[in-house]
């Protein structure tokens, strides 16, 4: 990706991939290229990706605790692969939107956090409602069915049957 971004025109040859010499426009506005983070639910060699090809790591489902040994991992590789520890950023994602959580993540040393607000009165769900609902996209977005009336434009994979207005949840 960062060839593509950064080059006029880019090709690759790996051992998975290999694509001839291809031209990607428009460009990012970010330069030189838009920030690269590496995620994975357990940790497994993620600080090591992270180091080599990542801007920074977003954990999820995290706890502070995790976030604090996690950051003390990349601080650890980091100089071992080349890196200045500062130079990668640890973002926390999913956070409740409560003041005492967001200030034990950055006390544990997070850089930022994705929020995720739920509404304050949710009506009782169930069945496939309770999917799309759990994905907490915009409201108009989620209950509007697609003009072709097959997918909800907010979750393609759910079919109209499954992605349902507020008001016929029950």
């Amino acid at each position: 990706m960062k060839e593509l971004w950064t080059k006029d025109e880019a090709e690759f040859r790996g051992k998975y991939y290999d694509f001839p010499p291809v031209i990607s426009f428009p460009r990012p506005l970010q330069q030189p290229h838009p920030p690269i983070y590496v995620s994975a639910m357990t940790a497994g060699n993620v600080f090591r990706r992270v180091v080599t090809y990542g801007d920074g790591w977003m954990p999820w489902l995290y706890t502070p605790d995790q976030i604090r040994d996690g950051h003390a991992m990349l601080d650890k590789l980091a100089p071992e692969f080349g890196r200045d520890p500062r130079s990668i950023e640890v973002v926390a994602a999913p956070v409740a939107a409560e003041p005492n959580v967001i200030k034990q993540y950055e006390n544990a040393g997070a850089d930022g956090i994705v929020v995720f607000v739920m509404p304050a009165a949710e009506p009782r769900l169930s069945g496939s409602a309770f999917r799309c609902s759990l994905m907490r996209v915009p409201e108009a977005t989620a209950t509007t069915i697609s003009p072709r009336g097959r997918t909800c434009p907010g979750h393609p994979r759910l079919r109209k049957s499954q992605c349902r207005p507020p008001e016929s949840r029950g």
